[in-house]
C-alpha cells in the first residue's frame, strides 16, 4: 500500500529532508520532470535554493533563476529516490534567458492548468510551440529526482508512466467496486422495505 503525502506542509518537509540527505555528490541538487518531460528536455541538474509553502501553494526556487509554483499538489509519494506529485491544480515554471535582468522579452514560462479535469498547457519558450509540452498520459505532474540512474533518461520516465498507468487502473477498479457496493446496498434496501 502506498502512503500518499497530502498536505503542502508535508510535501515541503519531504523536499527539504531529501535535499539535506541526498547522496553527497548530489547534495541539494535534483533533476525535474513534469507531465512526462524533463526540464529543458533532458535531466538537467539544478540546485534547490528554497522551498516555501502555504495551505495551497508550493514555491520552489532553483539556481539559474528558475522557479516552480505548484497549486494544490495532491497524491505525493516517495518512490525510488524521487518525490512524485501525481496531481496538481496548476504547475508553473518561470525562468529568464541568459541576460542578467528580467524584461518583457526575457521572461519565459510553461504553465499547466487543470480545467474541468483536463490538463492544458500554455507556454512562452522561444521557438518551442505550446503543443510540444502537452501533458503525456499517465505521467505524474512532477518528479523531483535526487537519485538519477546511470543510462539513458527515457527509461527513467517510462517507469513512472507505467506506475501512473497501474495507479489509474487501480483507481478505476476501486470506483467500480464502490459503485457495485452502492448498487448492492440500494437493492438490499429496496427488498427490505
Amino acid at each position: 500500500m502506498t502512503n500518499y503525502i497530502e498536505s503542502t506542509e508535508a510535501i515541503a518537509a519531504t523536499i527539504m529532508k531529501e535535499k539535506s540527505t541526498s547522496r553527497p555528490t548530489m547534495a541539494g541538487h535534483c533533476a525535474m520532470a513534469s507531465f512526462g518531460y524533463w526540464w529543458r528536455d533532458h535531466p538537467e541538474v539544478h540546485q534547490l535554493l528554497s522551498c516555501e509553502y502555504n495551505e495551497q501553494h508550493l514555491l520552489l526556487t532553483f539556481d539559474g533563476d528558475v522557479s516552480l509554483i505548484i497549486k494544490s499538489p495532491r497524491d505525493a509519494e516517495q518512490f525510488d529516490g524521487s518525490l512524485i506529485i501525481w496531481d496538481v491544480e496548476s504547475l508553473t515554471w518561470r525562468w529568464k534567458g541568459f541576460a542578467s535582468q528580467y524584461s518583457e522579452t526575457n521572461n519565459f514560462y510553461r504553465k499547466y492548468l487543470s480545467i474541468k479535469g483536463n490538463m492544458l498547457v500554455d507556454s512562452r519558450e522561444g521557438e518551442n510551440p505550446t503543443w510540444h509540452y502537452a501533458p503525456r498520459a499517465f505521467h505524474p505532474a512532477l518528479i523531483i529526482a535526487w537519485d538519477l540512474p546511470v543510462g539513458p533518461p527515457g527509461p527513467f520516465l517510462y517507469r513512472y508512466r507505467d506506475r501512473g498507468k497501474e495507479r489509474f487502473e487501480m483507481q478505476q477498479l476501486q470506483r467500480l467496486y464502490q459503485q457495485q457496493g452502492a448498487n448492492i446496498a440500494s437493492e438490499m434496501l429496496r427488498h427490505a422495505c
